[in-house]
């Protein structure tokens, strides 16, 4: 027995007090690899005389792993290799190679995507306020944004418009065909990068953030009016709350309601003979504007009157402006803590409306002259698909000029694109916030289908109630129907005031129609707050002030409802409703078509939709199928830019307004955002830091013109060379040579070299010799 103090020696490996060999050995090798050099050498452990000499190097006793007991072993993997949990335990089916390395990233993958394969960030946890808590809680908000006002009252006036139940051939054409496949691929991009539109397109390549930024100017716009357009119908709601009969729901009170007390229009009365003056025993109305009451009278005497719009915009309506605060209030508490607080408001705003819509259905159809406005909602008119017709004027009467039948099939399109939201950049923000596990291809099929079924029943509702009302006045249902917000605040409140309980209805109506716009409204500041947010992210890194607003989460709402709101007050004078149709005709309709066709070729031809296909598989266990990639590919652009194309002219031939400085600047607020995205594009690198190749693309002008060059020669060459410039570090990138040779073309050469070798030596991708 060795003294207490003293050191026991090494016992032999083959003692049984130590694991078998075979274990340590085996360990060893799997750990480290084959062990090398002998037992025995110099500076090992050596053990005292009458034991069983054993030396180990101090390597090798490092590398001998510890044993636990057998009771504390690892658990086993799971039996099928497919099936994962998500971070809230729920088992989820994961497709290999699903963001756990085992998909390996293509040899003849480019830049862009080795980058995506190598960004771990993806798979971090999310903030608190920017990840939904459930798949439930997505869907409803996705449908939020694509349900709003414009479900309710455009949708029934264009199917009674265009041939009945025979809209429905190209509306289910089109949203097969455009819209189901546009939402599937916003929706995988923002699932499959984590980002804002920003972010999500400038990850496919940096190019493409120019067209993220149009798409938010878009949709700053229209969250402009569309909060205008929410006070109305708050302004309804609270004249609602009344014993009896609302004021605006008096027989024939509701035009002179909505004209005059809700906007207070001015109109311009002309004397319309020119053979005889004005009766010289009255007023003379061909002075100045005047009010709803003189418009009338100035009719009835052979006065010619038209709405004054632009020319008379009078002062803000302080009534408008503290509504219009009110309803930015409402959207600004329901953003201003990201999902954490949309998760909880989301489940109120959204189910009361379909309650509202099915208490209005079941109204409608009960109603004496419901089936007349049925029939006029339903009767289908096969013809009107494939032959022009006469257009017709407010009053029904032709106007002498035809109606292609390809405008129907272009109305269906456009409207599928509008109603979902596409384009503003609400569903990529919103599909960022997934986890990777969601189904993509499901959610898209639920929101879409949830979105047209309640187009379609509302319009049962609406052509319901317009057929009692039609009943009532003993004329035909064409005489009451109106289109846009006429139909909304003028002819269902005249209804209203025919049923019983009209108070009653009335605020059911328009707190359904409150609450829709609410949760689309939502939509698009989230988008916006979204956006702003990541790129201030971005800028933290080397500005203190953008570090502080990102850190304060209730800085950045605020921030931007008051540069958003601002410029929305000038849409509470008289002149509100043609502002709104100037915005909603130029920057609405033809920048979203212009985005729409923006994001299938960024997808398809700039990024590769080969390599979108095996991102999407790699992140989120989905692989769009073939019919998809057509339609990315092929279909939905050139369906949208026939779209496009056939606006243009049309916008030609019957403007929004006859004001030239109106429609100048209505036209201006679409041109100046894409100006800005086409520069973008071509003055900043892809991946690689390739420039666009000026070779074969665009050259930049170097000819210098005398004074006596005449303009219309040198103006051209002037627009190609700002396109083209780089300013002092603009690089010349030849098609043979691109990404290994760079001339600098500025002055400042040295400083150009500099910049760029700063900028490979930061991309891990590229080895030492390319750079």
């Amino acid at each position: 027995t060795p003294p207490a103090q003293e050191v026991l020696p090494l016992q032999p490996l083959d003692s049984p007090r130590d694991p078998p060999p075979s274990r340590v050995e085996g360990a060893m090798e799997e750990l480290n690899g084959p062990p090398t050099g002998s037992r025995k050498s110099e500076g090992g452990a050596q053990g005292s005389a009458g034991d069983v000499g054993v030396e180990i190097s101090t390597s090798a006793m490092q590398r001998v792993p510890s044993f636990p007991p057998e009771e504390e072993a690892p658990p086993p993997p799971p039996a099928s290799p497919g099936i994962g949990e998500s971070t809230s335990g729920t088992p989820v089916q994961r497709v290999p190679g699903q963001g756990d390395g085992e998909m390996a990233c293509p040899e003849d993958a480019n830049t862009s995507v080795r980058k995506i394969f190598a960004d771990q960030s993806y798979y971090d946890a999310k903030v608190e306020t920017q990840a939904w808590t459930s798949r439930t809680t997505f869907i409803l908000a996705s449908i939020g944004c694509a349900v709003g006002v414009g479900n309710i009252w455009r949708f029934p006036y264009m199917c009674y418009r265009n041939g009945g139940a025979a809209f429905m051939i190209p509306y289910i054409i089109s949203i097969t065909t455009l819209g189901y496949p546009l939402f599937v691929l916003e929706t995988a991009l923002g699932q499959g990068t984590g980002k804002s539109p920003v972010g999500a397109l400038g990850t496919l390549c940096p190019r493409l953030k120019g067209l993220a930024w149009l798409g938010f100017s878009a949709n700053a716009c229209i969250t402009c009016y569309y909060m205008v357009v929410l006070s109305w119908a708050l302004k309804y709601l609270i004249a609602s709350c009344t014993v009896g009969t609302p004021e605006f729901a008096m027989e024939g009170n509701a035009p002179y309601y909505f004209q005059h007390v809700m906007l207070d229009k001015r109109y311009l009365c002309t004397w319309t003979s020119g053979d005889t003056s004005p009766p010289l025993d009255v007023e003379r109305y061909d002075v100045g504007p005047l009010e709803w009451q003189d418009k009338d009278r100035a009719m009835e005497m052979g006065y010619a009157c038209e709405n004054a719009g632009f020319l008379d915009e009078g002062t803000l309506n302080m009534d408008q402006v503290g509504l219009f605060l009110i309803i930015w209030g409402i959207v600004l508490s329901m953003v201003f803590m990201g999902t954490k607080s949309l998760k909880y408001s989301i489940y109120v705003t959204l189910p009361l409306p379909y309650i509202v819509i099915v208490i209005m259905f079941f109204r409608g159809v009960t109603l004496d002259g419901a089936g007349e406005g049925l029939k006029y909602y339903l009767t289908p008119n096969i013809e009107i698909l494939f032959n022009d017709r006469p257009e017709l004027n407010s009053q029904g009467d032709p106007t002498g000029r035809m109606i292609p039948a390809v405008n129907i099939w272009l109305s269906a399109a456009s409207h599928i694109f509008y109603s979902l939201g596409l384009g503003q950049g609400m569903l990529i923000t919103y599909s960022s916030y997934n986890p990777r596990h969601y189904p993509i291809q499901a959610n898209s099929l639920i929101v879409s289908a949830a979105n047209s079924l309640t187009e379609i029943f509302g319009g049962f509702a609406t052509f319901s109630i317009l057929g009692y009302l039609a009943k009532k006045k003993g004329v035909t249902v064409d005489e009451v129907v109106a289109g846009g917000p006429g139909l909304v605040f003028e002819s269902l409140p005249e209804a209203f005031g025919l049923m019983p309980a009209p108070a009653f209805f009335a605020f059911l109506f328009f707190f359904m129609l409150l609450l829709l716009g609410i949760s689309s409204a939502v939509g698009m500041f989230e988008s916006i707050v979204c956006t702003i947010r990541n790129q201030l992210t971005d800028m933290s890194v080397t500005s203190k002030v953008a570090e502080r607003i990102v850190s304060r989460h209730w800085i950045l709402p605020i921030l931007c409802s008051f540069l958003i709101g601002v410029p929305g007050l000038l849409f509470c004078r008289r002149s509100a409703e043609e502002w709104i149709d100037l915005v909603d005709g130029t920057v609405s309709f033809f920048l979203l078509s212009l985005i729409g066709v923006g994001e299938f070729l960024a997808v398809s031809w700039v990024f590769g939709i080969k390599n979108f296909r095996t991102v999407i598989q790699h992140r989120c266990g989905y692989r769009p199928d073939a019919f998809l990639a057509f339609v990315w590919s092929y279909w939905g652009p050139a369906l949208l830019l026939a779209l496009f194309i056939f606006g243009i002219a049309g916008a030609v031939e019957s403007p929004v307004t006859n004001v030239p400085w109106a429609l100048c600047v209505g036209w201006l607020l679409a041109i100046i955002p894409l100006i800005f995205s086409i520069q973008y594009y071509l003055r900043n690198p892809n991946h690689d830091g390739e420039h666009l190749s000026v070779h074969g693309l665009v050259q930049r002008p170097k000819t210098t013109f005398s004074d006596s060059t005449p303009s219309y020669i040198r103006t051209p060459y002037r627009i190609v060379a700002f396109f083209t410039a780089q300013g002092k570090d603009r690089m010349d990138i030849s098609a043979s040579t691109r990404g290994a040779e760079m001339t600098e073309l500025g002055p400042n050469s040295g400083e150009g070299d500099l910049q760029q070798e700063k900028r490979n030596q930061n991309n891990p991708l590229l080895d030492t010799a390319q750079v």
